[in-house]
């Protein structure tokens, strides 16, 4: 599978704290960086302001913006429904947990999103979750 839009991620291997977004936006692939949208970067400046943000590790779940996330992982209707994923949405699920892997310094994985939860738990639904203690192998 050829990336086209990649937006790498930004922080040290050896982040305590890992941030993660579902897929980069327009400004993200424009800038190639993660979390630059208005909402990102009230983001970003909130942990500037406390001193953490050269602590956190940004990084995304699908890594360019080439397809959208709808024809990769989507939920279908029905709380006990499976969501559906994409050959192509299994590949990035699978880059994302080797990345994650080389994060060994990781105490705190944070996904932002309903597709980066299920990513790292099975579980769907970030609103519901939000808050909670999860268990991955990944932390």
């Amino acid at each position: 599978m050829r990336i086209v839009n990649y937006v790498p991620p930004q922080g040290g291997i050896d982040s305590k704290v890992v941030i993660v977004g579902g897929m980069p936006g327009y400004y993200e692939n424009f800038q190639k960086r993660p979390f630059v949208s208005s909402g990102g970067s009230l983001f970003r400046n909130l942990l500037r302001d406390n001193n953490l943000h050269s602590r956190v590790y940004f990084t995304y779940l699908i890594k360019a913006l080439d397809t959208p996330m709808n024809e990769l992982i989507r939920k279908v209707k029905g709380e006990k429904a499976e969501p559906v994923v994409s050959n192509e949405g299994s590949y990035y699920i699978n880059l994302f947990r080797e990345e994650l892997k080389a994060l060994t310094e990781a105490e705190i994985i944070i996904p932002v999103t309903d597709e980066a939860l299920y990513a790292l738990t099975g579980r769907w639904g970030v609103y519901k979750w939000r808050g909670s203690i999860l268990k991955t192998e990944y932390s």
